[in-house]
């Protein structure tokens, strides 16, 4: 899966998608907010960068920032439009296998918009404990990921507002429901792998129960201690009832223990 979903994020379509995309979600916008409040300096590692999103949003907080991305012709981008900045660096690097790191080199890694969903759970457990050993005691982790309990509502046929859009969004509909188990099924799992629309349904990606993701943090290393919706910034306790929370993305910050 992790291959196929690499090809997907190389070709030039979904890279010129990207490279459109310059703005933050308002769940990371209140990370921006953390960073201020906490005068961040050290380095950072910004990960599945694409063609630097979140770069210059993040780098000014930081006296070093690395960005890395497993699809090179992302990366290819950021290095064209931050290459200027001798503070900033990019590499084409496959984040289960981050060697080249030393042990406790970073003070904040961010895995932004659900990256670390594009790869298989294996490869997602690699990812976590790479990004624990990179990390220093008590950096900050941050990233989103899919929430399983927003599949109804992604399942369900939506009336856009623009009628045009009508045969779309019923081709949409179709298709999800073709390609996925029932939405009975998929909400009563700890995770599972959905083609959802993105890419066009070229790619599958991770969806989680959230409590079943905090605990797979816990038992890797991590300390979660902060929950927001990526899309709407709205925060959520530690013994929320998730099972009532249908935003789509669940943005989850960690300390790194030592």
């Amino acid at each position: 899966m992790i291959v196929d979903n690499q090809e997907a994020y190389n070709s030039t379509e979904v890279v010129k998608e990207y490279k459109e995309k310059t703005s933050l979600f308002k769940g990371e916008k209140a990370l921006i907010e953390n960073l201020k409040n906490s005068s961040a300096r050290g380095k950072m590692l910004d990960i599945g960068v694409g063609t630097g999103r979140t770069t210059k949003y993040f780098s000014n907080f930081f006296d070093e920032y690395v960005g890395i991305d497993y699809a090179e012709e992302m990366v290819k981008v950021a290095k064209e439009t931050f290459g200027n900045d001798e503070r900033l660096s990019f590499y084409h690097l496959d984040a289960t296998n981050m060697e080249v790191f030393k042990d406790n080199e970073f003070d904040f890694i961010l895995f932004s918009f659900n990256g670390l969903d594009f790869v298989s759970f294996e490869d997602r457990q690699k990812i976590l404990k790479e990004i624990k050993r990179i990390g220093k005691p008590n950096a900050v982790f941050s990233y989103s990921t899919h929430n399983i309990y927003n599949v109804p509502q992604l399942f369900s046929f939506n009336i856009p507002r623009n009628p045009f859009n009508i045969y779309k969004e019923f081709k949409r509909y179709k298709t999800i429901n073709k390609l996925n188990e029932q939405v009975k099924n998929l909400i009563k799992k700890d995770y599972d792998f959905i083609f959802d629309g993105s890419v066009n349904f070229e790619a599958e990606f991770y969806y989680c129960n959230p409590k079943f993701e905090l605990k797979l943090l816990s038992d890797i290393g991590f300390k979660p201690f902060e929950y927001f919706s990526l899309k709407t910034g709205e925060k959520y306790e530690s013994d929320a009832k998730w099972e009532m929370i249908n935003t789509p993305w669940i943005m989850i910050n960690s300390y790194i223990n030592g």
